[in-house]
């Protein structure tokens, strides 16, 4: 995360949203409403991003060595053990 959970936390307070979780907030709910937040904010910004180490491994000979996916997991991991 870009910001702390206190941060994020006081947004979501300050616009009272409700809902019970698992039958009107769930993860598709939280998806639509992202995405929909992240248009609002970054209408400039172009719709996909993709990258290729491959001109960074052949100029130092580095190379990632954990998995995009993997990463992704920790990430995910940590969240949730924050409670999110």
């Amino acid at each position: 995360m870009s910001r702390p959970a206190a941060d994020v936390r006081r947004v979501i307070k300050a616009y009272d949203v409700r809902g019970l979780v698992g039958e009107e907030i769930d993860a598709a709910f939280v998806t639509d409403v992202g995405a929909a937040f992240a248009r609002l904010v970054r209408t400039d910004d172009p719709p996909e991003i993709t990258g290729d180490a491959g001109l960074l491994t052949s100029m130092t000979g580095w190379a990632p060595t954990i998995p995009l996916e993997r990463t992704l997991g920790d990430i995910l991991a940590e969240l949730e053990a924050a409670g999110w």
